[in-house]
């Protein structure tokens, strides 16, 4: 599954590893288009089969962001 959804400026593209299940937490490295990069890690968890959220960040220099809300991610098979 993948997905993308613009949060602070840049793009988060969010891709999960195929036989994840809904309600399954994983965490590890979101890509990123801007530059430059914002934000090198996240954790979060298929939310439905068409959402992922974000419940946590960290920036470039290892420090989390403070989401005021989790960041919901669009979400749908990769190619």
């Amino acid at each position: 599954m993948t997905g993308e959804v613009p949060y602070g400026g840049v793009t988060i593209t969010v891709t999960t590893a195929k036989g994840r299940v809904v309600g399954q937490g994983m965490e590890g490295q979101v890509q990123i288009r801007a530059l430059p990069p914002v934000y090198r890690r996240a954790m979060g968890f298929i939310d439905t089969a068409t959402t992922f959220k974000i419940t946590k960040l960290w920036n470039m220099q290892g420090q989390e962001v403070n989401l005021a809300a989790p960041i919901v991610v669009p979400i749908h098979p990769a190619p």
